[in-house]
């Protein structure tokens, strides 16, 4: 025998209308019914959130429907290929180097770019060519200086007095 406890658990999770609740539960279900007042309310009250629950489902239909009836079925889709079509054309169409204009074209060869690529910086040839030739002739400059003075350790080699034409 079922009690009201249950059958308000049931009524919750399957709603009002005893043919979707389990083939196992209806008997029990329906003998309640009739025996008690309690589950005929609480069946009751079941039914009222059963009407709001499709009320809304109907509104948001009905809204669905009139929205449908504006817009062209077709719409999407054409939308769609459009994003698509302009893709292929922007990947389709070449990069111009800097020096496309006139007949040369050297890629990567861009003065002091830093671009992204996948989220990792990469750094262009000429800014690293750039790097190279600043720390080529600083070791050159370095080495200058230095050679004009007596042998030095590798603690005189760091101090700023060398830096200072040897004063």
């Amino acid at each position: 025998m079922m009690n009201p406890e249950r059958f308000s658990v049931l009524a919750e999770t399957y709603g009002a209308v005893l043919a979707r609740w389990p083939e196992s539960e209806r008997q029990d279900a329906q003998a309640l019914l009739k025996m008690s007042a309690t589950a005929r309310g609480i069946l009751a009250a079941q039914r009222d959130v059963d009407d709001l629950i499709a009320r809304a489902f109907e509104e948001e239909a009905s809204l669905f429907a009139q929205r449908a009836a504006h817009e062209d079925p077709e719409a999407a889709v054409t939308r769609l290929r459009a994003g698509v079509a302009g893709r292929i054309a922007a990947e389709a169409t070449p990069k111009r180097g800097p020096g496309a204009r006139f007949g040369w074209r050297l890629p990567g060869l861009v003065p002091g770019r830093v671009a992204a690529e996948n989220g990792v910086l990469a750094v262009r040839w000429t800014a690293m060519m750039f790097g190279g030739g600043v720390v080529v002739a600083g070791g050159l400059w370095l080495g200058w200086i230095q050679a004009g003075g007596a042998p030095v350790g590798l603690f005189n080699a760091l101090l700023v007095a060398p830096l200072g034409g040897g004063v």
